[in-house]
């Protein structure tokens, strides 16, 4: 499932294809079934488009964990959305060091 999480479309993109090459058996199905509609199911797409709010629960509540955010009724809405882009950008630099890491490996 860590290609499905990343969360930037360049991890996704190097994490699909190491995908396809360690199941080549399953190719045909994840370049002719899966891949195009990633949009619709890889957090790296649906991060940045609109799906009506749409998440699986355990992701919601991992996020209002991470955030913080059982005080959401005091927060503004500037202060949401400052708090959500930095752990957003926080988790992209984590992914990033830890892909660098695993590709010295």
């Amino acid at each position: 499932m860590k290609t499905r999480n990343s969360l930037c479309i360049e991890n996704f993109e190097r994490r699909w294809q190491r995908l396809i090459s360690n199941y080549p058996a399953a190719q045909s199905y994840l370049q002719n079934k899966l891949y195009p509609i990633r949009f619709s199911w890889a957090h790296c797409y649906t991060q940045v488009r609109f799906i009506a709010g749409v998440t699986t629960t355990q992701r919601a509540e991992s996020k209002n964990n991470v955030l913080k955010l059982d005080d959401l009724h005091t927060f503004s809405l500037v202060q949401l959305t400052h708090q959500i882009n930095v752990r957003i950008e926080e988790e992209k630099r984590y992914t990033d060091l830890k892909m660098r890491k695993i590709e010295i490996l």
